[in-house]
């Protein structure tokens, strides 16, 4: 297994949601989320990958977050 990192884009998110503060997580029930908005409960977001894509060739096999960035394990 391979791991491929890709920088979030924290401003094209904030473009399309209007969403500027808060933290991006993993929500069981709800995919990607970003909470923490002081006016907003949760709001929606798509990594750039999901499981079963493919990224360079290899086939993405899970999807987190680490320092900021998106960093997908790929097979």
């Amino acid at each position: 297994m391979i791991q491929i990192t890709q920088n979030i884009d924290f401003k094209a998110i904030a473009a399309e949601t209007g969403v500027r503060k808060g933290k991006i997580v993993d929500s069981a029930h709800s995919g990607w989320v970003v909470i923490g908005h002081p006016d907003i409960d949760m709001i929606c977001i798509d990594s750039p990958y999901k499981k079963g894509d493919t990224l360079n060739g290899k086939i993405v096999e899970a999807v987190k977050i680490v320092a900021d960035k998106w960093v997908f394990n790929c097979l």
